[in-house]
């Protein structure tokens, strides 16, 4: 570890001394108590390894698995602001990634704080870690304090050692590892209730070699001075336990590279420190999502919530069918099919490696009979066929038929005889699955597929609306994946509440994911601090809005609120049974005009039946062809328009 500065007889940065400073407590448990905890936070991961770490809404760091966790605070000019407590702590995701950028108001400007995952290559093979950059954007220096607390994101955790001596910090003898951009200046050390009473009374020291505790209430805060424009980097790590434990000196060389800083003993980087910078990690999460679906709307924040929920599916969606696949009690009032089959189904046009392994997980507890019980006794089929679509739509998915067309085609056949009449969500998996069926020669299947299908649906509402309702009479929670399911179906009934309803959730969610269940304020206390299932099922409703899946073809605009006449409405590769759709809404002088594309998964438009479009500003017009354009100017009356 490098030098420590001399013990100064001034503090650093002179912060004025408050009485009766109280020690802060994460965000989760001051909002919504010890009992209920209001959960609400960010994953982060990489796509190879998963989500490994979460951010709560006021930038606290929880490495996943671990007791302990990561929180800044900020002496200004005025008193010690603790992220935890304060009230000006804005939050969002950047350019709508799982890049997390926390704002913190201090006299003179914020303090930014930007955190996204990594991977560190190194002689040990890929480590799992989030970097972590703040920089003063205030006009005056201040004092950052870097605190390893003995809290989890929801409850109280352990901290019994933090070593200081290999360059790197060291917490409860290898758990983690974080490193500095520049050397440590000062500490202060001590129980949870007592380091933030003396930070404010100016009681530091300056760095020793390690600190511990035996009840493992241990408390270290690390000081930074942070001048005008400066940003300090830090990165932490947190192996795997399966993985074989890293010198702590292997820890310090890897992540030294990552920052760009040398060692005598240690090589010089193999890769470009450069693009592990998180405004390389924004850009590459950018590249990959570049061809997924995107809306414009009247509606603000469509958009953003498209593109980063599509990021998060991809980062953290499979956890779901792990969590339904596991011993945990299913979620109130949610049946774990249900929750698997709107992750399956949006993954489905994002991702085909996780297609592919829902589909295996799924395929592993699939009955000869072609049900696919789960352990809470509910029937995943409808995922099963939504993952395999994903699959089939892959460049590498002939190597994967003898996987899965045997159980697709087992998965159908149950869906022939149990549902004579199929909900709109299985529908819509028979639909998405016979393209590709085609694709890898089976035409049989795939027809079987269309025709169940194609039967008379059971209401759109479904029992969505029965459960809410019931939850509420006797004083239940509500489930969040239950309201934007009921969100959903409403769209789909041509419904304008629907369409009201998805506006206020995405209004209210702001930067993080929102959590399984509310307490009937909006508070959210439930298990899950972000909801794969609610995320998908949201992204599903926006979708459903611009573009519905139809029998014949897709259904354009279904809800049509009169507060967005003269207004333009586009989107882009919208995932449907026939393909990508993409539409555009113009309006001339007061005549909307629809402009459509429908790119087949599969080969030339030519090569089947032409899809058959309709439009829910004109219930009466019928568009037929791949592509096209139409004036429905009888929008207003219900006369009918003419493709």
């Amino acid at each position: 570890m490098p030098e420590a500065p001399e013990d100064p007889q001034e503090p650093l940065i002179s912060v004025p001394i408050r009485r009766k400073v109280t020690a802060p407590i994460p965000s989760a448990i001051r909002r919504g108590g010890e009992s209920t905890p209001s959960r609400a936070w960010s994953p982060l991961g990489t796509l190879d390894g998963g989500e490994f770490a979460q951010l709560d809404r006021n930038g606290l760091l929880h490495m996943a698995g671990r007791d302990w966790s990561l929180d800044w605070w900020v002496g200004a000019e005025d008193r010690w602001h603790f992220a935890s407590m304060e009230a000006s702590m804005r939050q969002s995701a950047m350019s709508s990634t799982p890049v997390i950028e926390s704002l913190m108001r201090v006299p003179g400007g914020d303090i930014v704080q930007r955190v996204g995952a990594v991977a560190l290559s190194g002689t040990a093979g890929i480590t799992p870690a989030v970097k972590i950059e703040i920089e003063n954007s205030s006009a005056v220096p201040v004092a950052l304090a870097l605190v390893i607390r003995p809290w989890r994101l929801d409850a109280e955790g352990s901290v019994r050692a933090v070593d200081l001596s290999g360059g790197v910090a060291e917490v409860n003898g290898g758990d983690a590892a974080v490193t500095f951009s520049r050397p440590v200046a000062r500490v202060v050390h001590g129980t949870r209730d007592s380091v933030a009473p003396a930070l404010s009374d100016g009681v530091d020291e300056a760095p020793g070699e390690s600190y511990t505790s035996r009840n493992g209430d241990l408390e270290v805060a690390l000081i930074f001075p942070l001048a005008h424009t400066a940003t300090l980097d830090l990165v932490v790590t947190a192996p795997e336990e399966s993985q074989s434990r890293i010198p702590r000196e292997r820890i310090a060389g890897t992540v030294r590279r990552l920052m760009g800083r040398t060692s005598p003993d240690l090589p010089r980087p193999t890769v470009d420190p450069q693009t592990h910078q998180l405004s390389r990690v924004v850009s590459g999460w950018q590249s990959h999502g570049e061809n997924d679906p995107w809306i414009s709307a009247p509606i603000r924040d469509w958009a953003e919530l498209l593109t980063w929920s599509g990021s998060v599916l991809r980062l953290g969606g499979t956890s779901e069918v792990t969590r339904a696949l596991g011993d945990s009690d299913p979620l109130a009032g949610t049946p774990s099919a249900d929750r698997v089959d709107a992750v399956a189904r949006e993954l489905s046009s994002l991702d085909p490696s996780a297609s592919d392994s829902i589909a295996a997980a799924l395929v592993g507890v699939q009955r000869m009979s072609g049900e696919v019980r789960l352990p809470d006794g509910s029937d995943a089929a409808a995922g099963l066929l939504h993952a395999a679509a994903g699959v089939f739509r892959a460049p590498w998915a002939h190597t994967r038929q003898d996987d899965y067309v045997g159980a697709v085609a087992k998965a159908v056949s149950h869906l022939d005889k149990t549902r004579p009449a199929p909900t709109f969500d299985e529908a819509r998996s028979l639909t998405a699955v016979a393209a590709g069926l085609v694709r890898l020669g089976q035409p049989e299947v795939a027809q079987r597929a269309l025709e169940v299908a194609s039967r008379d649906q059971q209401p759109v509402r479904s029992n969505a609306q029965a459960v809410q309702t019931g939850a509420q009479v006797e004083d239940k929670p509500i489930s969040e994946f239950i309201e934007a399911r009921l969100s959903d179906e409403l769209i789909r009934a041509g419904d304008e509440e629907g369409l009201l309803r998805l506006a206020r959730r995405i209004a209210s969610r702001g930067g993080a994911g929102v959590s399984e269940l509310t307490d009937g304020g909006g508070r959210p206390v439930g298990e899950l601090g972000i909801d794969m299932a609610e995320l998908a099922a949201t992204r599903s409703a926006l979708m459903n809005m611009v573009v519905l899946e139809g029998i014949g073809g897709p259904v354009i605009l279904p809800t049509f609120p009169a507060t967005w006449i003269d207004k333009p409405v586009e989107a882009r590769q919208i995932p449907t049974g026939w393909g990508e759709v993409s539409v555009a809404l113009r309006w001339h002088d007061g005549i909307p005009v629809i402009l459509w594309e429908v790119t087949p998964w599969f080969g030339a438009a030519g090569s089947g039946s032409a899809p058959v479009l309709r439009c829910g500003l004109d219930p009466a017009w019928i568009g037929v062809g791949w592509e096209g354009e139409a004036y429905l100017d009888h929008f207003r009356t219900g006369e009918p328009s003419e493709s």
